[in-house]
């Protein structure tokens, strides 16, 4: 199925439609979307809000955001050979300005609120299509879990949409969601959520079919309150689920199974009262003498040993909901194992690189961090040998709210525990807290940005001749991925 003029109009009723060709601007009526039709219905039509990424052929639709107005790039976008823009009504006037020196038509579509408009297009296309929709969210592990499903259904060769990155708010939502295709069997997205109310507006949007919270943790609790209000919020995703649709959650939680569900539900995770569960998990090293982690996968009477890729103890977690909702995309069991067991990690995700100069591994987990996440990142590490020096480079939790410095603390308390860290690192404001609390013999620096941090890892890797190991975690907004790229190769 393709987009054309006629699924504008379904999707923005209100909306006005010009065709410019080389000399003027024409008003078109309905009566008149047939021969529109005819001109703009050779391909699919993308729609992109990034003027960066848009080639001939594709839809921009210009948001008006904080720190853009996609409206000042019209004239680019056209030259770059756009058949179709979507415009803010008011910034109706910017087509005056871009109808000079045109070389190609084009339509202009003009709306009360492009963004606004941006949901609607990805509601109407959204009904177009029958086949699985799936919905992840969850505080930590979101990616990570839609990233090996994705390895799962490419082992399977199972056609999917699925979501690009992290692009979890509803305009990312809505961008990816239109990008589904007849030729996919299945479509997958990830929905992230910082504020109340945001996730029934993602599910209303989105409509799954299939939903799964990976895990309730910490996280964005500022914007939505204690642990019980971030899993109220997140079971928002099941709001649209019909009475055949199947929700997902990690029976580990307790909370988690005492609310009430009008639906059909899967539990997964390591109690033997799961549906999906992992028995038996224990560290372990490969043939090459990398750690990895072992266990007993067990789904509905089948069982195998998994061996993952990484030692990161939240991933096991993550492997079950992939796994849960394979089973009931009815892909067989061998192509699960096989998938899950391919996957080699994601980015910023607990990711391994190799430091400049081989001077050994750097672990980069500076996507996000809530205590949960940074407590299983150092355990994680601490588990790990090396011949050389271990660092830990620990950045602000953010969005914790009234909290913040009780959780830092805490992070404080549990690095007496991880006693094989030579050297810690703490970048931010926040995170001088966690020194509160620390082992008073332990190798603390205090800094306040990345590069500074960098400086300091710098150093203590040129003083060192063995390979070294060196974690880095802490909140995205800071920056620690400018830090890891300096430091790897």
């Amino acid at each position: 199925m393709r987009r054309d003029i006629s699924f504008f109009r379904k999707a923005l009723p209100e909306s006005e439609i010009y065709i410019a060709d080389t000399s003027s601007f024409l008003k078109i009526s309905d009566s008149s979307l047939d021969g529109v039709y005819s001109i703009f219905n050779s391909t699919y039509c993308d729609v992109f809000i990034d003027s960066r990424d848009v080639q001939k052929g594709h839809a921009f639709l210009a948001l008006n955001g904080a720190k853009n107005n996609g409206h000042d790039f019209l004239k680019d976008v056209l030259e770059k050979g756009v058949d179709i823009i979507f415009i803010d009504e008011s910034e109706r006037g910017c087509l005056l300005k871009i109808n000079e020196n045109r070389e190609h038509d084009f339509i202009a579509i003009i709306v009360q609120d492009t963004y606004e408009a941006l949901i609607s297009l990805a509601k109407t296309w959204r009904s177009y299509f029958n086949y699985p929709v799936i919905g992840i969210t969850g505080s930590i592990g979101k990616t990570t879990t839609k990233e090996m499903l994705r390895s799962i259904l490419k082992e399977a060769n199972i056609p999917a949409c699925i979501s690009y990155k992290n692009q979890n708010t509803i305009i990312g939502l809505s961008i990816n969601m239109l990008r589904m295709r007849d030729e996919h069997k299945v479509a997958v997205f990830e929905l992230g959520v910082n504020e109340k109310g945001e996730m029934a507006q993602l599910s209303e949007t989105l409509k799954p079919t299939m939903a799964l919270i990976t895990f309730i943790a910490h996280s964005h609790t500022k914007g939505l309150g204690e642990i019980e209000e971030v899993a109220r919020e997140k079971r928002m995703i099941f709001k649209n689920l019909k009475q055949d649709d199947i929700g997902f959650i990690c029976g580990d939680q307790q909370f988690m199974l005492d609310a009430c569900y009008n639906h059909p539900v899967v539990k997964f995770g390591q109690r033997i009262k799961n549906h999906i569960q992992a028995r038996k998990v224990q560290a372990a090293k490969d043939e090459d003498g990398l750690e990895v982690t072992s266990f007993i996968l067990k789904m509905y009477g089948q069982q195998e040993r998994v061996v993952l890729k990484t030692n990161h103890s939240g991933a096991v977690n993550n492997v079950l909901g992939a796994c849960s909702l394979a089973y009931f995309l009815q892909v067989p069991f061998k192509c699960i194992v096989n998938g899950v067991q391919k996957f080699n990690g994601f980015e910023n995700r607990f990711e391994k690189r190799t430091l400049k100069r081989n001077k050994g591994i750097l672990i980069s987990d500076c996507y996000n961090a809530s205590p949960e996440s940074m407590r299983a990142a150092l355990l994680s590490v601490h588990d790990m040998q090396v011949a050389g020096k271990k660092i830990a480079v620990l950045g602000d939790m953010l969005e914790l709210g009234e909290k913040e410095t009780f959780w830092h603390r805490q992070i404080g308390r549990l690095l007496g525990k991880i006693q094989s860290l030579d050297s810690v690192i703490l970048v931010g404001e926040r995170a001088q807290a966690i020194a509160k609390t620390a082992p008073i013999n332990m190798q603390l620096t205090c800094v306040k940005s990345w590069d500074e941090a960098e400086e300091q890892v710098s150093k203590i890797l040129f003083e060192t001749q063995e390979h070294s190991l060196v974690l880095v975690k802490g909140s995205l907004a800071m920056q620690l991925d400018k830090m890891v790229t300096e430091l790897v190769e």
